[in-house]
């Protein structure tokens, strides 16, 4: 039996026959009318040039072997032949028909049109036949030869383009029921199963299909378009949660599919609670960042775009993007939890596994919340790193493993206090410092920073916190009494108290906030005592007596009090 090539050599060699004949053999004497003359011509040359395109196409095909992997599918190659030397056929079937009762036909003529329909049979038959052998060949022939474009992308795993055949091996059958159809209790266990399949197939997408392809690439070359802190920030913690869904999904499937009506799909949701709880941390922490470093880099890298784009076309990866790949683990535990609720609601209380789930529930509520703390922690961890970064000569020691940022706060300073009169400063609050830092006016050749390490004061020597009444004049304002340095003050040792009155740029409720939000963090560090402790209303009267006389804020202060009596 003839293989592709074969016939395509047996369609061009008839055709090469067909055309011989055609250039040889004319004679327009034959044609009945003379005015039938032109027609006649334009028969013979479309043929002539028809059969010749034909010639040419098998030509390249046979000497080019991808011509068809890479500019023309298989279909559409034969598609082409068989309808051009139909076309063939017809102008020399017409060419005769002008020529009818001039006499009889010449054996070349008969020959020409024998050679075009054999060969037309033939590729009908290629066309029908012989189109998944000619996409293998064509296959193959290209992966022996790749263009230099394949060379430079050679991170590119066979991993990515075989068929994972996902649907087999996380297939989801629903049997059924010998009293009719499932129960509601049922259905919804098997949308469970089902949900956690879909999961399952998804992470192994990413994993298989862009995660290891890349990490291959970066241990052979050292100029990877993705490094290894990249991709683990990227994709760190998946193969984790895959594993362990991999459990939680067999032990599911082998309850699902053995079902009775009292079977506790609760007790599988809390025996995994605790491994839940290690597991999903460190990629939610790094999901944000992994996400704008890939953004960062497509943007940077051309091939990489292009790499990613086209495993976004995989049909694996069900034309879904890679962002929408990566956020399927953030989405899928709140999605198990309203799932567990639902399931507990079409239970009924009789069985056992009502209240198993009802523990389910709240083992995923747990695991939710010490992700979303862990989360929490991590940024506010994170936002040290950007304070260091952002502030003119920030203390590098700053940065601690149990050090964690709570808050900010944008003051002017009323007094010498943190630092002197009528600056505008930053204020962060962190588990256990207050930093310091004051706005530049406008950023210098010397130094580009906006803001300026002025001190970082250690919240246990945080004495009190007053919250001053708001008058006419006096606004969002607070003071801090502290041991420590004041600015402009004489007493170096910072034994005695310092009273720094300052006013909030922000609104009044934040006010309050970042006053109980100081008054919490003095507390954690001093467990002897509460809030209130160290917090206290003042007036402006009263303030007045704390400040020095003959200052801007105390004759301030006094005015606004002259001005609410009077």
């Amino acid at each position: 039996m003839m293989n592709g090539d074969d016939k395509l050599f047996c369609i061009g060699g008839l055709s090469f026959i067909s055309l011989s004949i055609l250039f040889l053999v004319k004679d327009p004497n034959n044609v009945v009318l003379s005015i039938l003359i032109p027609i006649y011509y334009l028969c013979s040359l479309s043929a002539l040039l028809t059969v010749f395109l034909v010639c040419c196409c098998v030509a390249l095909e046979l000497w080019y072997s991808n011509l068809r992997a890479r500019y023309l599918s298989t279909n559409n190659l034969y598609r082409f032949l068989t309808n051009g030397l139909t076309f063939t056929v017809l102008c020399i079937a017409f060419s005769w028909f002008l020529c009818i009762g001039s006499g009889s036909l010449s054996s070349a003529d008969v020959l020409s049109l024998i050679c075009c329909t054999f060969a037309a049979a033939i590729s009908a038959s290629c066309q029908k036949t012989e189109k998944s052998i000619a996409v293998v060949t064509a296959v193959q022939q290209q992966e022996k030869t790749p263009s230099s474009q394949e060379k430079k992308q050679q991170f590119i795993s066979a991993d990515s383009t075989d068929d994972l055949d996902l649907d087999k091996k996380y297939a989801v059958q629903c049997q059924s029921n010998i009293d009719g159809l499932p129960s509601k209790r049922r259905r919804t266990a098997l949308e469970l199963l089902q949900t956690e399949a879909t999961y399952l197939k998804n992470l192994t997408i990413v994993i298989q299909m862009f995660k290891d392809p890349l990490e291959k690439a970066a241990r052979e070359d050292p100029n990877a378009l993705l490094g290894q802190p990249d991709i683990d920030s990227a994709f760190g913690g998946l193969p984790v949660i895959k594993e362990l869904h991999d459990e939680i999904y067999q032990d599911l499937k082998l309850l699902i599919d053995d079902w009775v009506e009292d079977c506790s799909i609760g007790e599988i949701m809390c025996k995994y609670e605790d491994r839940l709880i290690k597991a999903y941390p460190p990629y939610v922490n790094y999901f944000d960042i992994g996400k704008e470093l890939i953004q960062k880099r497509r943007k940077e890298s051309a091939e990489l775009d292009k790499f990613l784009l086209d495993l976004t076309m995989n049909p694996n990866c069900m034309q879904q993007p890679l962002d929408a790949l990566l956020i399927r683990p953030v989405q899928r535990l709140p999605s198990m939890a309203l799932l567990m609720k639902d399931l507990r609601k079409r239970t009924p209380v009789e069985i056992k596994d009502h209240q198993d789930l009802e523990k389910a529930e709240n083992a995923l509520k747990n695991v939710l919340m010490h992700v979303n703390e862990d989360k929490r922690r991590f940024e506010q961890k994170m936002k040290i790193f950007d304070i260091v970064y952002q502030v003119d000569n920030c203390p590098p020691n700053l940065i601690s493993s149990d050090r964690r940022f709570i808050s900010r706060l944008e003051v002017i300073t009323l007094n010498d206090g943190l630092y002197r009169s009528g600056e505008r400063l930053d204020l962060y609050l962190l588990s256990d410092k207050l930093e310091v830092a004051k706005w530049r006016r406008r950023p210098s050749a010397r130094s580009p920073f906006l803001l300026k390490h002025i001190q970082l004061l250690d919240l246990e020597k945080v004495e009190t916190i007053y919250d001053i009444s708001d008058t006419d004049e006096l606004k969002n304002v607070y003071a801090i009494k502290y041991s420590g340095e004041a600015y402009n003050d004489t007493d170096k040792t910072g034994s005695t108290p310092k009273i720094s009155v300052l006013e909030s740029l922000d609104s009044f409720v934040f006010k309050k906030k970042w006053i109980t939000a100081i008054a919490e963090q003095v507390c954690q560090i001093r467990s002897n005592i509460k809030p209130h402790d160290i917090t206290s209303t003042l007036e402006a009267n009263d303030l007045a007596d704390m400040v020095k006389k003959g200052t801007k804020l105390y004759r301030r202060l006094k005015s606004s009090v002259r001005s609410k009596n009077e």
